[in-house]
């Protein structure tokens, strides 16, 4: 991959070039190398690794890429000062992002369930500051000597793709099977202007459902029980708290349904069309 950069100021121009290199090494685990051929240690924009570091082999996907890899990395690179600075302020501003996005999530919908109750007041606000306190309660556990462990065991289960999966099937479902593709079009069409390509319909209906199941399936088909670094296996009662915790955020969603069909009136058909929203043309003649 060749890659050029012009400084009209100079009126020079640095020509970079990157050549590929896969080695695999002594426990098959495949690392690129990116090799810069000779320029002035003021140009280089981008530092890599020449041949894979020690420390990189005893890693594993988790907080050590975060805390041991990228930190030791920035180290090697020109102004380690500066980069270690701005990596842990991005750190620190994607934690202080998460917490924003959990909280506001079920604060949001929590209020608008109990809008009577939950805005008189201070409530809300109450509210809120239980939620960051039980919140608070409960990450503080995986900052102890042995947080590791219960990190591994939310991270593994409560965060997994299986239940993100499983959340995904169920949104493509109620977006563009309940609401309906063609009213959330119109809806797009009334923001935009134009109705999008017929591409992104299809894949709320059919695509995106089906490769969600799919993974799903083949994720609980290759599922294997968890071990930490590979050598301690979590005992059974951990890991029936992991299930616990998965199923928590996954069983809501078919049991609320079935729970508002059992307690609606009238046939299957009446609780269909009730749960059909109105087309566009036929709810503006009703509001007027």
């Amino acid at each position: 991959m060749r890659a050029s950069f012009s400084d009209k100021r100079a009126k020079l121009f640095h020509f970079w070039y990157f050549q590929p290199r896969l080695d695999l090494s002594e426990r098959n685990q495949a690392f690129l190398h990116l090799s810069v051929l000779p320029l002035p240690k003021s140009w280089h924009l981008l530092f890599l690794f020449p041949s894979p570091p020690p420390f990189l082999f005893s890693l594993s996907l988790g907080p050590g890429l975060a805390f041991i890899a990228y930190p030791k990395a920035v180290s090697m690179m020109p102004l380690p000062t500066f980069w270690a600075i701005l990596f842990f302020i991005m750190l620190l501003l994607l934690g202080l992002d998460s917490q924003f996005v959990e909280v506001e999530g079920q604060i949001t919908s929590l209020v608008d369930l109990h809008p009577s109750f939950l805005r008189k007041g201070y409530r809300r606000e109450i509210f809120i500051a239980i939620v960051c306190f039980l919140s608070y309660l409960l990450g503080l556990t995986m900052v102890t000597e042995g947080g590791m462990y219960v990190f591994q065991l939310f991270d593994y289960y409560a965060a997994s793709g299986v239940c993100l999966l499983w959340v995904a099937f169920f949104e493509c479902i109620a977006v563009a099977w309940v609401y309906g593709a063609d009213n959330i079009y119109d809806a797009i069409e009334d923001m935009i202007g134009y109705r999008p390509g017929p591409w992104m319909k299809w894949s709320w209906i059919v695509i995106t459902p089906v490769l969600c199941m799919g993974c799903f399936i083949f994720s609980l088909a290759k599922y294997k029980p968890l071990t930490y670094n590979k050598v301690y296996t979590y005992p059974e009662w951990a890991i029936g708290l992991g299930w616990v915790l998965a199923l928590s955020s996954m069983i809501c969603i078919p049991m609320v349904m079935v729970i508002r069909i059992i307690r609606s009136d009238g046939s299957l058909i009446e609780v269909r069309e009730t749960t059909t929203p109105l087309k566009s043309e036929t709810a503006l003649h009703m509001g007027e």
